[in-house]
Protein backbone atom coordinates (compact mmCIF):
# COMPACT_ATOMS: atom_id res chain seq x y z
CA UNK A 1 0.00 0.00 0.00
CA UNK A 2 1.42 3.47 -1.03
CA UNK A 3 1.47 5.74 2.13
CA UNK A 4 0.87 9.51 0.22
CA UNK A 5 1.93 11.86 2.30
CA UNK A 6 -0.72 14.83 2.85
CA UNK A 7 -0.07 18.30 4.56
CA UNK A 8 -3.78 19.10 6.26
CA UNK A 9 -2.77 22.41 6.92
CA UNK A 10 -1.64 23.51 3.66
CA UNK A 11 -4.71 22.02 1.67
CA UNK A 12 -7.43 24.30 3.44
CA UNK A 13 -4.88 26.99 2.40
CA UNK A 14 -5.17 26.14 -1.33
CA UNK A 15 -1.42 25.87 -1.33
CA UNK A 16 -1.25 29.77 -1.14
CA UNK A 17 1.27 29.42 1.61
CA UNK A 18 4.72 28.44 -0.07
CA UNK A 19 6.44 29.86 2.89
CA UNK A 20 6.20 30.75 6.09
CA UNK A 21 6.31 34.41 6.48
CA UNK A 22 7.86 34.76 9.80
CA UNK A 23 11.62 36.88 9.04
CA UNK A 24 14.15 35.55 11.74
CA UNK A 25 15.73 38.48 11.78
CA UNK A 26 15.06 41.08 14.69
CA UNK A 27 15.12 44.30 14.22
CA UNK A 28 15.58 43.85 10.49
CA UNK A 29 16.32 47.51 9.03
CA UNK A 30 18.02 48.69 11.92
CA UNK A 31 14.99 51.10 12.98
CA UNK A 32 14.90 50.11 16.85
CA UNK A 33 17.70 51.39 19.23
CA UNK A 34 18.77 51.95 22.55
CA UNK A 35 20.59 55.42 22.04
CA UNK A 36 20.74 57.65 18.82
CA UNK A 37 23.68 57.62 17.56
CA UNK A 38 26.09 60.28 17.63
CA UNK A 39 29.23 59.56 15.36
CA UNK A 40 30.45 56.86 13.43
CA UNK A 41 31.22 53.34 15.33
CA UNK A 42 28.08 52.86 16.90
CA UNK A 43 26.08 49.78 15.18
CA UNK A 44 25.70 48.30 18.42
CA UNK A 45 23.01 51.56 19.06
CA UNK A 46 20.85 49.39 16.88
CA UNK A 47 18.94 47.04 19.07
CA UNK A 48 20.03 43.16 18.62
CA UNK A 49 22.95 44.22 16.18
CA UNK A 50 26.73 43.29 17.25
CA UNK A 51 30.21 44.31 15.79
CA UNK A 52 32.28 40.94 15.57
CA UNK A 53 35.43 42.01 15.20
CA UNK A 54 37.31 45.11 16.62
CA UNK A 55 36.90 47.44 13.87
CA UNK A 56 33.81 50.11 13.84
CA UNK A 57 30.79 49.27 11.13
CA UNK A 58 28.68 52.46 11.44
CA UNK A 59 24.95 52.67 12.24
CA UNK A 60 22.68 55.63 10.18
CA UNK A 61 19.60 57.29 11.72
CA UNK A 62 17.77 60.29 10.86
CA UNK A 63 17.51 60.54 15.03
CA UNK A 64 21.10 61.96 15.39
CA UNK A 65 22.52 65.67 15.11
CA UNK A 66 25.81 64.36 13.57
CA UNK A 67 26.24 65.40 9.68
CA UNK A 68 29.26 62.50 9.53
CA UNK A 69 26.01 59.62 10.51
CA UNK A 70 22.98 61.56 8.89
CA UNK A 71 20.23 60.00 7.02
CA UNK A 72 20.63 60.34 4.08
CA UNK A 73 23.61 62.72 3.75
CA UNK A 74 26.87 61.60 5.87
CA UNK A 75 30.05 61.32 5.49
CA UNK A 76 30.08 58.31 3.78
CA UNK A 77 27.76 59.55 0.92
CA UNK A 78 24.11 60.57 0.36
CA UNK A 79 21.52 57.44 0.26
CA UNK A 80 17.54 56.99 1.22
CA UNK A 81 17.40 54.14 3.66
CA UNK A 82 15.62 51.34 1.64
CA UNK A 83 12.78 51.19 4.06
CA UNK A 84 12.51 53.44 7.30
CA UNK A 85 14.67 55.85 8.61
CA UNK A 86 18.08 53.75 9.12
CA UNK A 87 21.06 51.31 8.15
CA UNK A 88 24.19 50.07 8.37
CA UNK A 89 27.33 50.29 6.45
CA UNK A 90 30.82 48.33 6.67
CA UNK A 91 34.26 48.72 4.67
CA UNK A 92 34.13 45.35 3.17
CA UNK A 93 37.21 46.18 1.10
CA UNK A 94 40.48 48.11 1.41
CA UNK A 95 43.25 48.11 -1.04
CA UNK A 96 45.66 48.48 1.53
CA UNK A 97 45.10 45.86 4.03
CA UNK A 98 42.98 42.83 4.50
CA UNK A 99 40.99 44.06 7.23
CA UNK A 100 36.91 44.62 6.71
CA UNK A 101 34.27 45.24 8.94
CA UNK A 102 30.87 43.22 9.39
CA UNK A 103 27.50 43.22 11.31
CA UNK A 104 26.20 40.36 13.46
CA UNK A 105 22.22 39.88 14.55
CA UNK A 106 21.51 36.97 16.63
CA UNK A 107 17.97 35.23 15.24
CA UNK A 108 14.70 34.73 17.04
CA UNK A 109 15.11 31.14 17.12
CA UNK A 110 18.16 28.73 16.67
CA UNK A 111 17.34 26.39 13.14
CA UNK A 112 17.21 23.21 12.95
CA UNK A 113 19.05 20.25 10.96
CA UNK A 114 17.53 20.28 7.27
CA UNK A 115 15.76 22.83 7.71
CA UNK A 116 15.71 25.45 4.17
CA UNK A 117 15.59 28.97 4.43
CA UNK A 118 15.47 31.92 2.14
CA UNK A 119 17.89 34.80 2.55
CA UNK A 120 17.82 38.42 1.98
CA UNK A 121 19.24 41.24 2.08
CA UNK A 122 20.35 44.92 0.47
CA UNK A 123 23.03 46.72 -0.19
CA UNK A 124 24.01 50.30 -1.68
CA UNK A 125 27.62 51.45 -2.20
CA UNK A 126 28.40 54.57 -0.57
CA UNK A 127 29.76 57.55 -3.34
CA UNK A 128 32.05 59.18 -1.04
CA UNK A 129 33.87 56.45 0.55
CA UNK A 130 33.94 53.90 -2.29
CA UNK A 131 36.91 53.70 -5.07
CA UNK A 132 35.83 50.08 -5.39
CA UNK A 133 33.22 48.02 -5.53
CA UNK A 134 33.26 44.64 -4.29
CA UNK A 135 30.92 41.58 -5.81
CA UNK A 136 31.38 38.89 -3.12
CA UNK A 137 29.56 40.12 -0.22
CA UNK A 138 28.28 37.35 1.63
CA UNK A 139 26.53 35.55 4.72
CA UNK A 140 27.84 33.47 7.54
CA UNK A 141 25.93 31.49 9.85
CA UNK A 142 27.13 30.00 13.33
CA UNK A 143 26.04 28.23 16.25
CA UNK A 144 27.83 30.69 18.72
CA UNK A 145 28.88 34.35 18.10
CA UNK A 146 31.91 35.08 16.44
CA UNK A 147 34.89 37.56 18.07
CA UNK A 148 37.04 38.51 15.44
CA UNK A 149 40.12 40.03 15.39
CA UNK A 150 41.36 43.46 12.99
CA UNK A 151 41.64 40.84 10.19
CA UNK A 152 39.33 38.58 7.88
CA UNK A 153 36.73 36.23 9.70
CA UNK A 154 37.44 32.98 8.09
CA UNK A 155 34.49 30.89 6.74
CA UNK A 156 32.89 30.34 3.95
CA UNK A 157 29.20 31.85 3.23
CA UNK A 158 26.22 29.87 3.01
CA UNK A 159 24.73 32.74 0.79
CA UNK A 160 26.63 34.72 -1.40
CA UNK A 161 26.56 37.82 -4.43
CA UNK A 162 25.56 36.26 -7.48
CA UNK A 163 28.65 37.39 -9.70
CA UNK A 164 26.42 38.34 -12.36
CA UNK A 165 24.80 40.85 -9.98
CA UNK A 166 28.28 43.28 -9.63
CA UNK A 167 27.32 45.40 -6.35
CA UNK A 168 28.48 48.93 -7.96
CA UNK A 169 24.99 51.03 -7.75
CA UNK A 170 25.73 53.80 -5.90
CA UNK A 171 22.22 55.14 -5.63
CA UNK A 172 19.94 51.84 -5.75
CA UNK A 173 19.27 49.30 -3.51
CA UNK A 174 20.48 46.47 -4.92
CA UNK A 175 19.27 42.83 -3.35
CA UNK A 176 21.52 40.33 -2.14
CA UNK A 177 19.53 36.85 -2.10
CA UNK A 178 19.65 32.63 -2.08
CA UNK A 179 18.74 30.10 -0.26
CA UNK A 180 20.89 27.49 2.08
CA UNK A 181 20.17 24.28 4.20
CA UNK A 182 20.92 24.51 7.91
CA UNK A 183 23.29 22.14 9.63
CA UNK A 184 21.16 22.52 12.81
CA UNK A 185 21.60 24.90 15.64
CA UNK A 186 22.64 27.87 13.66
CA UNK A 187 21.88 30.95 16.01
CA UNK A 188 24.10 33.75 14.72
CA UNK A 189 24.19 35.98 11.14
CA UNK A 190 27.07 37.87 9.76
CA UNK A 191 26.74 39.79 6.86
CA UNK A 192 30.42 41.01 4.85
CA UNK A 193 33.59 39.82 2.84
CA UNK A 194 35.01 36.63 3.90
CA UNK A 195 37.00 35.36 0.73
CA UNK A 196 40.44 35.16 1.50
CA UNK A 197 42.00 38.51 0.08
CA UNK A 198 43.75 36.82 -3.06
CA UNK A 199 40.00 36.03 -3.93
CA UNK A 200 38.58 39.30 -3.76
CA UNK A 201 36.35 39.70 -6.56
CA UNK A 202 36.26 44.41 -7.22
CA UNK A 203 36.00 46.79 -9.48
CA UNK A 204 37.35 50.24 -9.80
CA UNK A 205 34.26 52.77 -9.81
CA UNK A 206 36.65 56.16 -9.26
CA UNK A 207 34.97 58.80 -6.99
CA UNK A 208 35.38 58.48 -3.01
CA UNK A 209 35.98 62.34 -2.88
CA UNK A 210 35.13 62.48 0.80
CA UNK A 211 38.12 60.06 1.40
CA UNK A 212 40.31 60.72 -1.87
CA UNK A 213 43.37 59.25 -0.02
CA UNK A 214 41.60 55.69 0.75
CA UNK A 215 40.93 52.69 -1.62
CA UNK A 216 38.21 51.22 0.09
CA UNK A 217 34.28 50.07 -1.02
CA UNK A 218 32.20 50.67 1.44
CA UNK A 219 28.63 49.58 1.24
CA UNK A 220 25.20 50.70 3.40
CA UNK A 221 23.42 47.33 4.37
CA UNK A 222 19.42 47.65 4.76
CA UNK A 223 16.08 45.28 5.39
CA UNK A 224 17.64 41.95 6.04
CA UNK A 225 15.67 38.43 6.06
CA UNK A 226 15.90 35.16 7.00
CA UNK A 227 12.96 33.19 6.74
CA UNK A 228 11.48 29.40 6.38
CA UNK A 229 10.36 28.12 3.21
CA UNK A 230 7.32 25.58 4.44
CA UNK A 231 7.00 22.42 2.91
CA UNK A 232 4.34 22.76 0.23
CA UNK A 233 4.52 19.81 -2.24
CA UNK A 234 3.72 16.05 -1.33
CA UNK A 235 5.70 13.46 -2.22
CA UNK A 236 5.18 10.06 -2.29
CA UNK A 237 5.69 7.40 -1.21
CA UNK A 238 7.73 7.51 1.26
CA UNK A 239 9.96 5.06 2.31
CA UNK A 240 10.51 4.87 -1.41
CA UNK A 241 11.97 2.51 -3.14
CA UNK A 242 12.99 3.43 -6.93
CA UNK A 243 10.71 6.17 -8.06
CA UNK A 244 8.54 8.50 -6.14
CA UNK A 245 5.57 11.06 -7.43
CA UNK A 246 5.48 14.59 -6.78
CA UNK A 247 2.33 16.86 -6.67
CA UNK A 248 2.76 20.47 -7.43
CA UNK A 249 0.94 23.48 -5.87
CA UNK A 250 -1.75 24.14 -8.57
CA UNK A 251 -0.26 27.43 -9.28
CA UNK A 252 2.59 25.71 -10.96
CA UNK A 253 2.92 23.25 -13.88
CA UNK A 254 6.61 22.61 -13.98
CA UNK A 255 9.62 22.79 -11.18
CA UNK A 256 13.16 21.85 -10.81
CA UNK A 257 13.90 18.61 -8.12
CA UNK A 258 17.42 18.73 -6.58
CA UNK A 259 18.52 16.01 -4.26
CA UNK A 260 20.90 16.88 -0.89
CA UNK A 261 22.11 14.28 1.29
CA UNK A 262 22.54 15.19 4.75
CA UNK A 263 25.54 16.79 4.67
CA UNK A 264 24.14 19.65 2.37
CA UNK A 265 25.71 17.82 -1.07
CA UNK A 266 23.83 17.91 -4.26
CA UNK A 267 23.72 14.35 -5.41
CA UNK A 268 21.52 14.83 -8.52
CA UNK A 269 18.90 17.00 -10.02
CA UNK A 270 15.47 16.47 -12.09
CA UNK A 271 12.71 18.46 -14.35
CA UNK A 272 9.13 17.80 -13.10
CA UNK A 273 5.66 18.46 -15.08
CA UNK A 274 2.35 18.68 -13.93
CA UNK A 275 -0.51 19.00 -16.11
CA UNK A 276 -2.29 22.86 -16.06
CA UNK A 277 -4.80 23.42 -13.37
CA UNK A 278 -4.18 19.67 -12.14
CA UNK A 279 -4.99 19.76 -7.97
CA UNK A 280 -4.11 15.96 -6.72
CA UNK A 281 -3.11 15.07 -9.82
CA UNK A 282 0.73 13.84 -9.23
CA UNK A 283 3.65 14.80 -11.73
CA UNK A 284 4.26 10.62 -12.41
CA UNK A 285 6.66 8.42 -11.58
CA UNK A 286 10.47 9.76 -11.13
CA UNK A 287 13.04 7.52 -10.91
CA UNK A 288 15.71 7.53 -7.77
CA UNK A 289 17.51 4.60 -8.60
CA UNK A 290 20.67 6.42 -8.68
CA UNK A 291 20.13 6.94 -4.70
CA UNK A 292 21.22 4.80 -2.43
CA UNK A 293 19.36 3.71 1.16
CA UNK A 294 19.33 6.72 3.80
CA UNK A 295 17.74 9.96 3.91
CA UNK A 296 17.54 12.89 1.59
CA UNK A 297 16.63 16.19 1.26
CA UNK A 298 14.33 16.96 -2.01
CA UNK A 299 14.00 20.46 -2.26
CA UNK A 300 11.23 21.70 -5.25
CA UNK A 301 12.04 24.90 -7.16
CA UNK A 302 10.54 27.06 -9.67
CA UNK A 303 12.88 29.24 -11.69
CA UNK A 304 14.77 30.86 -8.88
CA UNK A 305 12.51 30.58 -6.10
CA UNK A 306 11.81 27.57 -3.50
CA UNK A 307 8.37 26.33 -3.04
CA UNK A 308 8.97 23.16 -0.99
CA UNK A 309 11.31 20.96 0.45
CA UNK A 310 10.85 17.45 2.13
CA UNK A 311 12.66 14.87 3.77
CA UNK A 312 12.19 11.70 2.05
CA UNK A 313 13.95 7.72 3.13
CA UNK A 314 15.27 5.28 0.19
CA UNK A 315 14.70 2.05 1.73
CA UNK A 316 14.69 -1.09 -0.45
Amino acid sequence: MILKLTYTLLALLGFTALRAQVNLVPNPGFEEYSNCPNTSGQLENALNWYNPDLWSPDYFNRCTQSSSIDVPSNAFGFQEPRTGNAYAGIYAFNADTSACEYVQVKLTKKLSEGSLHYVEFYVSLADSASKYALNNIGVVFSTTKINGQYDRISAIPKVINNQNNALVDKQNWIKVEGNFMASGNEEYMTIGNFNAPADDDTVFVNGGYSFSNYKYAYYYIDDVSVIEIAESVSIYPNPAQDFVSIELPKTYTQAQLSIYNLTGQLISQKQITQPTNSVGIPSGQIPITELGNGMYIFVIQNEDKVIGRQRVVVAR
